[in-house]
């Protein structure tokens, strides 16, 4: 029970809170600075890689390239199914989008790699399996 509380929830969570906002009509969606939705979807899915790293390393521990591998396939094709979706909602899919959440998914995994490799004190806290 630990384990899907401390790991699985915190990721599946955050997949659902994603899509949430992905899927807003575009009338609900303040854009006060023009394209800075990329700089929040590269944020956004540094932070998704991120955490399905930490779910993945907890249970495949000496295979890292196995966990990055796995993390970033399925925040990839997350991320293509809410580009598709949002043509149902009123918004259009759009190529910028996916190279910023791909940026942001290779930029989480090196993210949680190099504190693995560094063995960072309270950052690495959060990364303890």
């Amino acid at each position: 029970m630990q384990t899907i509380c401390l790991y699985w929830l915190p990721a599946l969570g955050y997949m659902v809170a994603i899509y949430h906002y992905s899927t807003l009509a575009p009338a609900q969606i303040p854009n006060y600075v023009p394209h800075c939705d990329k700089l929040l979807h590269f944020a956004g899915y540094v932070l998704l890689v991120w955490l399905w790293m930490r779910v993945w390393y907890r249970h495949l521990k000496p295979h890292m390239w196995v966990t990055s591998l796995l993390s970033m396939t399925i925040v990839f094709v997350f991320g293509l199914y809410i580009e598709f979706a949002q043509i149902h909602y009123g918004r259009c899919f759009e190529i910028g989008d996916i190279i910023a959440n791909a940026v942001g998914g290779i930029s989480g995994a090196l993210v949680f790699v190099l504190c693995k490799k560094l063995n960072f004190g309270a950052g690495n806290r959060l990364l303890k399996s």
